[in-house]
């Protein structure tokens, strides 16, 4: 049987976290007649502002903390991912092969994790809510490894270019989000300025940090709360961070290791200051490739109800309905993929009980505390093995007949 990973990093660090970025550029190119109801032309696109009224429900939840939505593909039903970093809409390459979609190669760009390879194909139609995307040229990515994370795969990316010719509301507390109309005044709160980047096309905002401010990357493809850059975390003064460990991620181009730390005094406008975890790159991350200081992700959005506004050059941020639970962190320090009848290592984090019981990344877990691995191990509250009060004694039985034992605390 093939290994599954287990859900989304986000606010588990027991589990993978997701970091999408990636490079290459497509401008999209689409003729086609216009739908039946009157609509709003905008370019290569229509857009039904009836329609958009209607709110569409997305998939999140603080375990797997990525908005996932559905659309219309080729006038199927899709599942899509929407990631504000990416700069473009990008279908999975497994999904171009199952409906025999012509591709042609564009080349390799540098994504998170890594390379990654590029290719286009000129038959895609999408639609969203009130937005149609006539058949047009579209990015073909391979989404084979973050798909590997997710609960159910995506068929595709939605990225800034598409986001960024609307207002995009996200309704947190409901699970819902619509495109509507740029200027359209959905929800009162806090304004922060929001631009898009010439050179790449991503959308970003300004925070602070202490007393020095950033142009930060605005990244829903990232389930951590803020990635700063080395070069950013180095020059910062005083290095605020505290309980420093490291976290694995999977990426476009691959898996990747940061630090990982709790960083205080984040600011966005009038809002009062937050402490988040923050992940930092190593010297040759995407944010150094892409030119951003920093990059926000859903688990400091996810605090949020907001309307991204970019042709308006605002996004307004609004407390959600019911205040958002910390958190949750790791008492282990280990990241897992699940099988049937075992979890297999994938990554041990530094300073953690499991690093100084010995753990290493490659070793499989056949049981815990005498209870065998089974498929009840993927589901509340067994999953969460990991994230237990600290002084909780545990006794890890190896698949290859070695016992590990350790005692959880808190190291971050």
């Amino acid at each position: 049987m093939s290994d599954e990973v287990s859900n989304g990093f986000a606010r588990n660090p027991s589990r993978w976290f997701f970091l999408l970025p990636f490079m290459a550029l497509l401008a999209g190119s689409a003729s086609a007649a216009p739908p039946a109801r009157p609509t709003l032309t905008v370019p290569n696109a229509f857009f039904d502002a009836q329609a958009a009224l209607r709110w569409i429900p997305f998939e999140w939840t603080p375990d797997q903390q990525l908005i996932i939505l559905p659309v219309e593909l080729n006038g199927a039903p899709a599942r899509a991912l929407l990631d504000t970093g990416a700069p473009t809409v990008a279908v999975a390459r497994a999904y171009a092969l199952a409906h025999h979609l012509p591709l042609a190669p564009i080349g390799d760009a540098y994504s998170a994790g890594g390379m990654s390879h590029f290719e286009r194909t000129d038959s895609v139609a999408l639609r969203i809510g009130g937005l149609y995307q006539p058949a047009g040229a579209v990015q073909v990515v391979d989404l084979s490894g973050v798909n590997a994370a997710l609960d159910d795969p995506v068929d595709l990316v939605i990225g800034s270019s598409l986001i960024s010719r609307f207002a995009l509301q996200i309704d947190f507390d409901h699970k819902r989000l619509r495109l509507l109309p740029s200027g359209a005044k959905a929800l009162e709160g806090v304004d922060l300025p929001v631009g898009l980047q010439i050179s790449g096309g991503r959308i970003w905002t300004q925070m602070t940090i202490g007393n020095r401010a950033l142009r930060v990357l605005i990244d829903s493809g990232s389930a951590v709360a803020l990635t700063l850059s080395s070069s950013t975390w180095l020059s910062m003064p005083h290095q605020q961070g505290h309980g420093i460990t490291d976290l694995a991620y999977v990426g476009l181009g691959g898996e990747g290791v940061e630090t990982l730390l709790t960083l205080g005094g984040i600011r966005f406008g009038s809002l009062p200051p937050v402490t988040a975890l923050t992940t930092i790159e190593p010297s040759e991350g995407i944010l150094s490739h892409i030119g951003f200081p920093a990059l926000m992700g859903l688990g400091l959005l996810g605090n949020y109800n907001l309307v991204l506004d970019v042709p308006a050059g605002r996004m307004t941020l609004a407390p959600r309905l019911q205040p958002v639970p910390p958190a949750p962190r790791s008492t282990v320090g280990v990241q897992v993929f699940y099988t049937a009848d075992r979890l297999k290592v994938a990554h041990v984090m530094s300073g953690s009980p499991a690093a100084g019981s010995g753990l290493h990344a490659g070793d499989e877990i056949c049981a815990i505390n005498g209870d065998r691995i089974t498929a009840r191990w993927k589901s509340p509250p067994l999953k969460d093995w990991s994230l237990v009060k600290p002084g909780t004694r545990y006794d890890l039985a190896l698949c290859d007949g070695r016992h590990v034992r350790l005692v959880t605390r808190a190291f971050y």
